[in-house]
């Protein structure tokens, strides 16, 4: 073990405090290892956007190269990777939503491909995942779309003129429902299939203002029974 004296800080220290460098007489550095990871955190911090620039250009020449080179270290480090991104997660929630939204909003194909894929690829997984989610939450999820059930009915009726019985003038929500002008609602129901009414028109954007209104039960009842005319609009002798 030999003895040798640092550049910058001054100080007397043995060999093993270097770094080795073969272009040197000694074989080693002429500063400490310490003094060495001061000055580079330095540069590091006063070169900041050039070091990123130079980061960039190099990943976007070798994009396939350090893709596969992030999967391996990956794979092999799992659980620091997860704990890395959680933390930067926590640390910097508004910016990584406000990412996440951009991303989605640019690469909408890319996502739905994606998607799909792992869908398909993880399938008994996601299964299972679904299953056991539901069952240890099933109250709340209950609760959840219940309201989101009601919230998506009120939209409706605001949006085919109001809360409030077009026929009779009842105003109880639990009371309305949205019926079919023209009587066809059992022809679209075989062509939704399973699929919601409230949902199918929210997600359309409300079409065809003429062909839906907003009726109680009562009024729906009375147009069936009396073919398609509710009982308040007709006559009797």
């Amino acid at each position: 073990m030999s003895i040798k004296k640092c550049t910058k800080c001054k100080i007397f220290l043995d060999d093993k405090q270097f770094y080795k460098n073969k272009s040197k007489k000694d074989g080693l550095m002429s500063c400490c290892k310490k003094c060495k990871s001061n000055s580079e955190k330095l540069f590091r911090l006063t070169h900041k956007e050039e070091i990123k620039k130079r980061h960039k250009q190099y990943y976007l020449k070798n994009i396939e190269k350090e893709k596969l080179r992030n999967k391996k270290y990956y794979l092999k480090n799992i659980e620091k990777a997860r704990i890395v991104r959680r933390t930067y997660y926590i640390n910097n929630k508004d910016k990584a939503v406000q990412y996440g939204k951009e991303y989605r909003l640019k690469n909408k194909e890319k996502m739905k491909e994606w998607q799909k894929k792992y869908h398909i690829v993880y399938k008994d997984k996601l299964r299972k995942y679904y299953q056991n989610y539901y069952y240890l939450n099933k109250d709340e999820i209950y609760k959840k779309s219940k309201i989101s059930n009601y919230k998506r009915k009120i939209d409706c009726f605001n949006a085919y003129g109001g809360c409030i019985c077009k026929c009779c003038g009842e105003k109880e929500i639990g009371f309305l429902s949205l019926d079919h002008v023209e009587n066809d609602g059992a022809d679209e129901r075989r062509k939704l299939k399973k699929q919601n009414i409230y949902q199918y028109l929210k997600n359309n954007k409300y079409p065809d203002k003429h062909r839906y209104q907003v009726l109680c039960m009562n009024c729906q009842y009375g147009k069936k029974l009396n073919n398609g005319v509710c009982f308040h609009k007709t006559t009797f002798i």
